[in-house]
């Protein structure tokens, strides 16, 4: 059966919160037929019920006449004949005077007069056996199901109702978040729910809709919306757009003019008027050759004469009119339309992790291939990766960040019903919330906690997901990069992008990572071939990785380190780690042991050069973990000869013929060792080596234009205190801002 309360897009019905209470006093008639006069037939007021003492059903807000009348006391205290000689419109405005609280019943008969639907709130509870009663009596004497709804926020009474009485949709209201909305409107048997703005785009609007149930949304009058589109934050426009994407059903709004004018804005951009099909006919319809033209000479100015055809400037105005407005609406309908593959272009282009494609950049780029073409089947996918598009453009180009935020918030509300959906294919959910992941490593540093939309369910399929012992190549590849996300994340002195359960599952299943040239259809045999080389590579770049992440576990952003016996523990962990690492570099791969002059001699260019890039890249964050460790220990105050020669060595990498840089644009997996090399450098040359190179990477993403600047000041103050400074306290203090991730 369909529900009687969901429309489209171009049908989103008009509401009125107690009828146009913005210009006439609300639940009165007067209120109810301003609202009919702005909107036209059809349009629904919202309005409340009370019940009398001599059990007359009446339409008032509160319990008491004190605040809309000129009486005072208790609704249900008062029979009908006392509430009758009130005024419930002076109050509003002098013109009002004489309005009397209305009965249902006189309502109603004004509704089937004019057009006018009623969503009556139930405000009477633990009475249902009587209201019910007298609801359903008044329905059936007044034949009047089709002009109402009923709405309360208590969905055990909305479920009564509903048997009782079930010819009259429900509509659920709600002041918070549900865990499950459309689970609960289902529990209720409502046919709506109508959902807080304040909440609107986390995502529970879709899940509604999912489920069969129409969405709702109360938008606050425009007079209360002012002081935040002073700040940038259009609620209206807000509203206008998911109108347009067809999320909502029914806007409501104290102000009736302002929820027609959201409407006439959204469908501006749906609808192509019979008017608008008649000039494109038109504009169509070829010029007959018959007989030739009359008046032929030309306009020499703007709104002067006539054109060639005889026509007089006005027509010719009113045609120019025609085709913008056809032109634009065209081009309306067409950015509204499910996304092609064609529309991830900037996505297979130019979207960059410098925290990943610096050291698995053939695989990045047959991964990207590989979610666009399945974006062009998932639904799903197609949003995240269009989040991640916007919000990748909006860093770069440093252009406002409002809309892209709305767009990544609705991915992630996809996401939330997405991972829970049994019948989706977890290698699909994986890719989404890898794409939301990257959209997070985007986005600056906020110091927040882990992505929370990987827990719960999500955590449940994982594990299932791996127990099952069947993971495809690109799934486990996605969680090796979720990984590096994670630990370039943490840091910084955060939490870290996973949870502590989804880093654990990744670090623990994922042992191997299968080849993806499957994926490159058209590979090039140097391709595959340089696959196998750099292979083991990648291996070691992420066992390095892992050992980075437990020295990240000792720094004092996650444990006590203000004891004898705190310092003495940590040196004893990092000792281990120590050692782990010099036993890693000890069995590095073969190519690690080569340079520059002897990859190019064994392998061809094509091969060799990509091969003594990923090298170098991979030699130096090996001299990164020295350096770090020696600096997280804390002594000696300075850098130790060990930790020195790993800089020097940084730095001969950097500047030598490791294919560091091309063009002088330096790539930007070199960040993080330069940053080490200058936190930890007191020699004023030493760092401004390091800003400079740091200037060389071209990557808005990476933000070394700011790490650049981070480390010049921090140098500085290093240098004049004679000591090391905390990082993330200095980023603060002097730049009032978190670290970026590196």
């Amino acid at each position: 059966m369909s529900n009687p309360l969901r429309t489209t897009a171009k049908t989103t019905r008009i509401a009125g919160h107690r009828g146009h209470s913005a210009g006439a006093p609300e639940n009165t008639l007067a209120a109810f037929r301003k609202a009919r006069a702005i909107a036209g037939p059809g349009v629904t007021c919202e309005t409340d019920l009370a019940l009398t003492r001599d059990d007359e059903l009446v339409l008032i807000h509160d319990e008491t006449v004190d605040r809309t009348t000129d009486g005072h006391g208790l609704v249900r205290e008062m029979t009908y004949s006392d509430i009758a000689k009130l005024d419930a419109g002076r109050w509003f405005n002098e013109k009002f005077a004489g309005e009397r609280i209305p009965l249902l019943r006189d309502a109603l008969s004004l509704a089937r007069d004019v057009g006018i639907i009623y969503q009556v709130e139930l405000k009477i509870y633990n009475q249902n056996d009587k209201i019910f009663a007298k609801l359903k009596a008044l329905i059936d004497e007044l034949g009047c199901a089709d002009l109402l709804q009923f709405s309360s926020f208590d969905f055990v009474q909305l479920r009564a109702v509903k048997e009782a009485i079930p010819d009259v949709p429900t509509v659920a209201l709600s002041h918070s978040r549900l865990i499950d909305p459309a689970a609960v409107a289902r529990q209720a048997n409502v046919d709506a729910v109508n959902l807080e703005i304040q909440h609107f785009p986390s995502g529970e609007a879709r899940q509604l809709h999912d489920g069969g149930f129409a969405v709702f949304l109360h938008v606050p009058r425009p007079e209360r919306l002012e002081s935040l589109k002073k700040y940038g934050v259009d609620i209206e426009a807000q509203a206008v757009g998911w109108v347009r994407e067809g999320l909502l059903d029914q806007v409501i709004s104290d102000d009736v003019e302002q929820v027609v004018r959201i409407m006439n804005e959204a469908r501006g951009a749906l609808e192509i008027s019979d008017e608008i099909l008649q000039t494109r006919q038109d504009l169509s319809t070829p010029v007959s050759v018959g007989s030739p033209p009359a008046n032929r000479h030309t306009v020499d100015s703007f709104g002067q004469g006539h054109d060639q055809n005889g026509r007089d400037s006005s027509a010719r105005f009113q045609e120019t009119s025609q085709e913008i407005l056809l032109a634009t609406t065209l081009d309306w309908l067409a950015a509204s339309e499910e996304p092609t593959q064609s529309s991830f272009s900037y996505f297979i282009e130019e979207v960059d992790s410098p925290l990943i494609s610096p050291f698995d950049h053939v695989n990045w780029r047959r991964v990207k291939a590989y979610i666009a073409q399945l974006g062009s089947q998932e639904t799903s996918v197609a949003t995240s990766i269009l989040a991640l598009q916007v919000v990748y453009r909006a860093q770069a180009g440093r252009l406002p960040m409002a809309h892209a935020m709305s767009v990544n918030q609705a991915a992630i509300s996809v996401f939330e019903s997405l991972s829970g959906n049994e019948t989706v294919d977890f290698d699909i959910v994986l890719v989404v919330a890898f794409l939301l992941c990257l959209s997070v490593a985007t986005l600056p540093n906020e110091d927040g906690p882990p992505f929370g939309v990987l827990d719960g369910t999500f955590v449940a399929r994982l594990e299932t997901w791996f127990l099952s012992g069947h993971q495809s190549p690109v799934g486990l590849r996605i969680g090796v990069w979720l990984q590096l996300l994670h630990i370039a994340i943490k840091r910084v002195g955060n939490p870290g992008l996973l949870s502590k359960s989804v880093s654990g599952l990744l670090h623990n299943h994922i042992k191997e990572i299968p080849s993806l040239t499957a994926l490159d259809h058209e590979a090039h045999p140097a391709d595959s071939l340089y696959d196998i080389i750099s292979a083991p590579i990648f291996t070691f770049y992420r066992e390095v990785q892992d050992i980075s992440s437990q020295v990240a576990d000792v720094t004092h952003y996650r444990r006590s380190r203000i004891t004898a016996a705190d310092q003495a523990e940590v040196t004893d962990i990092l000792n281990r780690l120590k050692d782990n690492l010099c036993n890693l570099w000890q069995s590095r791969p073969a190519p690690l042991r080569l340079d520059a002059a002897e990859l190019q001699q064994h392998f061809c260019p094509t091969i060799a050069d990509p091969l003594t890039t990923l090298a170098g890249l991979c030699s130096a964050t090996y001299l990164t973990e020295v350096v770090a460790m020696g600096r997280i220990l804390g002594h000696p105050s300075f850098a130790s000869p060990e930790a020195k020669d790993a800089m020097q060595r940084i730095r001969d990498i950097v500047d030598g013929d490791r294919n560091a840089s091309t063009e002088r644009v330096l790539n930007p997996g070199y960040l993080r060792p330069l940053f080490l090399y200058a936190i930890e450098s007191f020699d004023q040359e030493q760092t401004q080596w390091a800003v400079n190179r740091l200037k060389q990477i071209k990557s808005p993403i990476s933000r070394s234009d700011f790490i650049a600047s981070f480390i010049e000041s921090h140098g500085e103050v290093q240098r004049m205190q004679g000591r090391r400074v905390t990082m993330k306290a200095f980023c603060y203090q002097r730049f009032g801002v978190p670290l970026p991730y590196f």
